[in-house]
């Protein structure tokens, strides 16, 4: 007999089951670091089943009692990142702002600041979009951060120009 694959549908909603149980087990040992580990990888996996909302849930349920200098600013990132996806963009540009007051995120501070500069845009704030670009573009010019941050100040400038 032939197996039969299933739809791209049906293979999400497995998905989604088996995420919700995880979820569960998550919870259940939300202080550990490992479980901390796992609501960050969970909300990446709820926010491209297009439920960013119960990844941001999920990740709130988190305690930032985290001793780790790797967990806490990446469950920043995702939080601000899912909050983003849910329109929110006053709520990622201040989790964005403790990011990159925290010294222990340095390393993802270059996406940080492109991220932020996407939500100013979206709040019509180019002044400070163009701010956080400059600041990418020229503090991580290394990364592929910096250089999307050169893309993105470019477009902005363009459509200023246009809307002129």
């Amino acid at each position: 007999k032939k197996a039969v694959t299933p739809s791209k549908e049906e293979q999400e909603k497995e998905i989604a089951l088996l995420a919700d149980q995880v979820a569960g087990v998550v919870k259940e040992y939300k202080t550990s670091k490992p479980a901390a580990a796992a609501a960050i990888r969970l909300a990446k996996v709820y926010e491209s089943l297009g439920k960013s909302e119960q990844g941001l849930s999920l990740l709130q349920s988190i305690p930032d009692n985290s001793r780790s200098n790797m967990l806490r600013p990446l469950k920043g990132l995702q939080e601000a990142s899912l909050a983003m996806n849910l329109n929110q963009f006053d709520v990622a540009v201040a989790s964005f702002q403790r990011l990159l007051d925290d010294k222990t995120a340095e390393f993802i501070h270059a996406e940080v600041l492109v991220k932020m500069g996407l939500c100013f845009e979206k709040l019509n704030q180019f002044d400070r979009a163009k701010d956080s670009y400059l600041r990418a573009s020229t503090e991580y010019s290394d990364t592929e951060a910096g250089r999307d941050a050169r893309g993105y100040l470019r477009l902005l400038e363009l459509n200023r120009q246009v809307k002129k």
